[in-house]
C-alpha cells in the first residue's frame, strides 16, 4: 500500500491515534531535524513516526541510523516503517536519550495522558536534552507535557498542510 493511502486510511479509521489528515511535508521534516545538533551524543527518539517523513529526514540529514529509536502505535504504520527502514534496529536502553521528536497529537489527548507522557519524558530525557513537538495550533500557547521542560525556540512552517509550528523545549 502506498504511504499516502496508508496514512489516509489510518487517519480516517483511527483519527485520535493519527491526529492529522496528511503526512508531514519534507519542509516540516527538515525544519524539525534542524533543531537537533549534528552527531548528538545520545539517542534520538521519534514518537508517532507515521509513514516516516521525519524518520527519513533524521536518517538522511543527521545520519542517525544507529542512534534513532522510532515508535509508532499503529500496527499498519509500524509495519510500513519496518519495510521502509529495515536498517533501523533495536537499541540498548543504557544509552542516554539526547532528543525526543514528537508527532503525537497532544491537543487531542486527555490531560491525564499528556501528563503521563510528560512523566515518561522526564524519566528518559537527559538534563539539557531537547523535546521537539510540532502543532497545527499556530498561535495557541505551547502545550508542554512537563513543567521540567522550558520553551527555548519556536518556528513556523508554512510549507506544510496544514501549516505547523515547531516548539522546542529543553529539559531542565
Amino acid at each position: 500500500m502506498r504511504a499516502l493511502t496508508l496514512f489516509l486510511y489510518e487517519a480516517v479509521m483511527h483519527p485520535s491515534m493519527v491526529g492529522a489528515l496528511f503526512p508531514s511535508s519534507k519542509r516540516l521534516a527538515y525544519s524539525l531535524t534542524q533543531q537537533i545538533s549534528t552527531n548528538p551524543p545520545g539517542l534520538v527518539v521519534e514518537l508517532g513516526a507515521g509513514t516516516g517523513a521525519i524518520t527519513a529526514a533524521l536518517i538522511d540529514q543527521k545520519n542517525l541510523f544507529h542512534q534513532l529509536i522510532v515508535i509508532e502505535r499503529s500496527a499498519k504504520l509500524s509495519n510500513h516503517l519496518t519495510q521502509r527502514f529495515p536498517e533501523l534496529s533495536g537499541q540498548s536502553t543504557s544509552v542516554p536519550i539526547q532528543a525526543i521528536v514528537s508527532s503525537l497529537p497532544l491537543r487531542s489527548l486527555s490531560s491525564s495522558i499528556v501528563k503521563q507522557i510528560g512523566t515518561e519524558i522526564n524519566h528518559v530525557l537527559i538534563k539539557g536534552g531537547l523535546y521537539i513537538q510540532y502543532t497545527y495550533s499556530l498561535w495557541g500557547k505551547p502545550l508542554c507535557p512537563s513543567p521540567q521542560l522550558k520553551l527555548i525556540h519556536q518556528q513556523w512552517v508554512w510549507q506544510n498542510l496544514p501549516p505547523a509550528r515547531i516548539d522546542v523545549f529543553r529539559h531542565e
